[in-house]
């Protein structure tokens, strides 16, 4: 919906009758903007699927700064070796600041400057993983987030009355 809790704890998430959950404390949270969103959603999509070249080429479009010199097929390389080692894991296999450590370290070391956007959501991940460890190790969290993406990307596109414009869409 466009807002990131990025304190999802326990003590801020509540599971209802009828699996519903109430989320509680907004103090900590941050805005989203839709194409953000999307293309968070698209990049953790490609991680789930293993897709080490949308991944890269989502993370260079959602850059706040690039170098002129990048060397595009070096970063990719780099971007793949994070992805490759990620995709398919199980949560009590993946953490989340391994994950997102050595993607800031590709980026870093290739002078790409992520968006706050995208920070404040890995922040929130960060946070969330410790009680997903806890209550469900086993959960391939990877694959059973595929869907909702899915869904997330569907009703996004419907709202705009349009075509989408990116053809790197995984709904393409």
């Amino acid at each position: 919906e466009g807002v990131v809790h990025c304190d999802l704890h326990g003590g801020n998430l509540h599971f209802l009758p009828g699996g519903r959950v109430a989320i509680i404390d907004f103090g900590f949270v941050a805005d989203m903007p839709d194409q953000a969103r999307l293309r968070f959603a698209e990049f953790f999509y490609a991680l789930a699927s293993g897709d080490s070249q949308q991944a890269a080429d989502i993370t260079l479009e959602m850059a706040a700064a690039i170098p002129a010199r990048l060397d595009r097929q070096a970063f990719t390389a780099d971007v793949a070796s994070v992805v490759e080692d990620a995709s398919g894991r199980r949560a009590r296999d993946f953490l989340v600041t391994d994950f997102a450590g050595r993607m800031f370290d590709v980026q870093r070391r290739h002078g790409v400057h992520g968006t706050t956007a995208f920070v404040m959501a890995i922040v929130s991940l960060i946070v969330f993983e410790g009680m997903v460890r806890e209550m469900a190790p086993d959960l391939d969290f990877q694959e059973r987030a595929k869907p909702f993406i899915l869904r997330s990307s569907i009703r996004r596109y419907d709202r705009e009355d349009n075509a989408p414009d990116n053809e790197t869409s995984p709904l393409h």
